[in-house]
């Protein structure tokens, strides 16, 4: 709900829960892609915690 929200608001995803991202990452990179956002992961929990 807060990355479709995000998304809908014109505002850039760093998803960090690899879960999520393989059950509707797709879907969200495509709503992101129409949205003229940035849809990404970060490689694991710890490099986007610390960014």
């Amino acid at each position: 709900k807060i990355a479709l929200d995000a998304i809908m608001n014109k505002k850039h995803i760093v998803m960090l829960n690899v879960e999520t991202d393989v059950v509707i990452g797709a879907y969200l990179k495509k709503l992101a892609d129409n949205a003229g956002v940035i849809y990404t992961g970060s490689a694991g929990d710890e490099p986007g915690a610390v960014m």
